[in-house]
């Protein structure tokens, strides 16, 4: 069978049970753009059935606007605010299925809001099934393995960091080293003499990768994450690291939702001078918890700062600004655009750039802010 694809103009040869796999496929698209909203689930399962296994027939798919029918219609339109829209789940389904297309790989990463809604549904969904699928199309967005491996990441010449990475459906979304994290490991390092004698808490930790930083050029550093198997994780790493590192550092659990219920929140008994994050906003649930924990346990010295790198594309960054301010910090603001292509070499930083939140866009996955939170008055 001999097709025409969008993008390119050219033909292509599917070779698959002669005509009849297309034209299963052909029908079933068609179904799914004319159905009622009771049959596109099953138009949806049928389309990630037919193209699991079949890299040509997913980018034809991909062309025929399918991907673009799921996000319009299902992922564009999630919010942890609403119930979610029917057929999620069998939306997700398909997605799966083409993404295994680079082509369509290309084509989610250059979407606005792809990506991160699905983060949203990973990070907020109870359902097993849903977190399971939501889960593997992060892993094949990220082009992760399905099996733990040690990196070596050089942040300066003649300082390297070796990080094991965990299992996205194990640790959840702090599985591997983020673009957000190499920003602020690199930052910390350029920087260190500012933490020669502080004691710091790297909230929402995942890999330990900027903890792990910190801690060659401080006085106590606390990781701490909401995930027990990743703690595990982020004890690897920290017994992979040099001696001198593992006798000032500490592993705790934390989560952030103990928030409500102080009582209930772990104590910490150094006087903890910073607070250190990367990419730890994803919605907007969390802006608020994360605002207080902050507040709950950084010190009230008027030398006591905050430093987070945040990705402008997540949900619920503005309101964590916001959310900071009700707590009494004040903050300055820059924005970074890097793209970064090797997360192992040397990350060489692009001037900070002085922002106004009123110019956020969230749309520019390359874009981060880098910002510094102090106690007003």
């Amino acid at each position: 069978a001999v097709v025409s694809t969008q993008s390119t103009g050219k033909s292509i040869c599917i070779v698959c049970m002669e005509t009849s796999v297309l034209h299963e496929l052909n029908t079933t698209i068609d179904c799914l753009f004319q159905s009622n909203d009771q049959d596109v689930g099953l138009h949806l399962k049928n389309i990630a059935h037919v193209c699991k296994e079949d890299e040509e027939l997913q980018a034809y798919a991909g062309d025929k606007g399918v991907l673009e029918f799921a996000y319009e219609k299902f992922i564009k339109v999630f919010n942890k605010r609403q119930p979610p829209p029917p057929h999620l789940y069998e939306c997700l389904l398909c997605v799966r299925s083409l993404s295994l297309c680079e082509k369509n790989r290309r084509w989610i990463e250059k979407t606005p809001f792809f990506t991160s809604n699905v983060f949203l549904i990973m990070s907020t969904t109870n359902d097993e099934e849903m977190l399971d699928v939501s889960s593997s199309i992060v892993s094949i967005l990220s082009g992760v393995i399905t099996v733990p491996t040690i990196k070596t990441i050089h942040i300066s010449s003649g300082f390297q960091i070796k990080i094991k990475e965990g299992v996205i459906g194990e640790v959840g979304l702090g599985f591997k080293v983020w673009n957000s994290a190499y920003i602020m490991s690199t930052w910390i390092y350029n920087n260190r003499d500012l933490f020669k004698e502080s004691a710091i808490l790297e909230v929402g930790s995942g890999t330990g990768i900027v903890g792990l930083v910190a801690a060659h050029f401080c006085k106590k550093l606390i990781f701490s994450d909401g995930i027990e198997d990743l703690l595990k994780v982020i004890q690897e790493n920290v017994n992979i690291a040099t001696p001198s590192v593992k006798s000032n550092t500490e592993v705790l659990h934390l989560d952030w939702s103990s928030v409500q219920k102080k009582e209930s929140l772990p104590c910490i008994k150094d006087t903890i001078d910073v607070v250190i994050g990367s990419d730890v906003v994803y919605e907007y649930e969390t802006a608020g918890y994360l605002a207080k924990i902050v507040n709950h346990y950084l010190s009230t010295a008027p030398n006591s700062k905050a430093y987070f790198v945040l990705p402008s594309i997540r949900n619920g960054v503005p309101d964590f600004f916001k959310n900071m301010s009700d707590c009494g910090f004040s903050y300055e603001l820059y924005s970074i655009e890097l793209v970064i292509e090797n997360r192992t070499e040397e990350l060489s930083l692009p001037p900070f750039l002085p922002f106004s939140l009123e110019n956020h866009r969230g749309d520019n996955e390359n874009i981060f802010y880098f910002s510094i939170f102090t106690r007003k008055g």
